[in-house]
């Protein structure tokens, strides 16, 4: 069954959890941008529409990032977490993703701790850390 998130409402159902975004697609008109997304708990063929601008242009620069190694991931968080007083009252109009682009094996460690149970420390963090990430401005 696919399903599409569109509204705040759609997207919380996965507040602040890690997905995986296997296609980005710029698009013209209210939504700029469509994602089809993976994780835990979500059904398979999920799309979530993009509405604001620098969401879609956060996406844009992983997707290119992405493509310059075959072992990486675009991960979102979906979050309204950053914003407070005044801000909460604006979210519809604010980004609220968080887009990172990770190897396969940070993504790993970082969603599943009995991952590579011999990294400790600063090796774990070290190896666990994005090649990059895109925060809202907010």
């Amino acid at each position: 069954m696919t399903k599409t998130l569109v509204s705040n409402s759609d997207w919380s159902a996965y507040q602040k959890r890690p997905l995986i975004v296997t296609r980005f697609m710029k698009i013209s008109g209210i939504a700029r941008a469509s994602v089809t997304i993976e994780g835990q708990d979500v059904p398979a063929g999920t799309t979530g529409m993009i509405f604001h601008k620098a969401d879609a242009n956060h996406l844009a620069s992983a997707f290119a990032e992405k493509a310059k190694g075959d072992d990486r991931l675009v991960v979102i968080e979906w979050s309204t977490d950053h914003l407070r007083g005044i801000k909460k009252l604006l979210a519809p109009f604010l980004p609220r993703l968080t887009v990172g682009v990770f190897t396969v094996e940070s993504f790993e460690l970082v969603t599943r701790p009995e991952f590579r149970p011999e990294l400790k420390g600063v090796a774990r963090f070290n190896a666990e850390r994005p090649i990059a990430i895109w925060s809202p401005e907010v």
